[in-house]
Parts: structure tokens; sequence; C-alpha cells
């Protein structure tokens, strides 16, 4: 995949001042294709971790539970567990009631958890 592997040079992460809803979810799925464990995926975390850390950055309610979280998955991926825990943490405790995608949030939790106690 050619574009991914331009990518940083089209888009400068610090040029990024307030951005638009769809500009946070458009970078939010190119850091989640950056993330991708599928076998043979062209996938780079530290770069997506940067993209996700300047997205939650500009994100505001109500996406911003889907930004941190895809964040925490950066941040677990490069192997910074304790910052996926805290920042998954964070996400969870101030989702409202009946969220959607709550099960898959503490999914990813219990995941982080599970790789911490292996740790």
């Amino acid at each position: 995949m050619l574009w991914l592997r331009t990518f940083p040079l089209l888009v400068s992460i610090d040029s990024l001042g307030e951005a638009d809803e769809m500009t946070l979810s458009v970078l939010t799925c190119i850091a989640e294709v950056l993330l991708e464990t599928a076998p043979g995926a062209e996938n780079d975390p530290e770069y997506a971790l940067e993209l996700m850390q300047r997205v939650c950055e500009l994100a505001a309610p109500p996406l911003y539970a889907q930004y941190k979280s895809a964040l925490a998955e950066a941040q677990f991926q490069v192997g910074d567990v304790a910052g996926a825990l805290e920042t998954q943490r964070e996400l969870l405790a101030v989702l409202p009631d009946g969220f959607g995608l709550a099960g898959e949030f503490e999914a990813d939790l219990a995941r982080y958890e599970a790789a911490g106690r292996d740790l």
C-alpha cells in the first residue's frame, strides 16, 4: 500500500490545527489501518501512536471515546501497556450509560490487563 508509505509526507501532524470531525475520523481510520495486525499488513504503530495523540488533542465529544480507544491500541502495540491501561480506563470512566461500544472497550481493557499480568 504505497499511499500508507507516502501519507506522512502528505500530512504533517504538527501542522494540524483545529480539525473538523470528518478530518479526525479519517485520521483515526488511517491510524487503525497502520495498527492492523493481519498477516501481510503494512503497519506502523509508532506513527499511528503519534497520529492518535494529536487527534485526541484536537477531539471533542461525542466521538472522543473512539479516538481514545484507538490511542490506547496504539500505546499497547508500541509496548506501552501501562499507558494503554490508563487511557482505556479514562475513556470507560466517562462513557455515558448505554454507550454502544462500551462492551468492545471493556474487552480491549481486559486484553491490556492480561498483557500487563504477563509482563
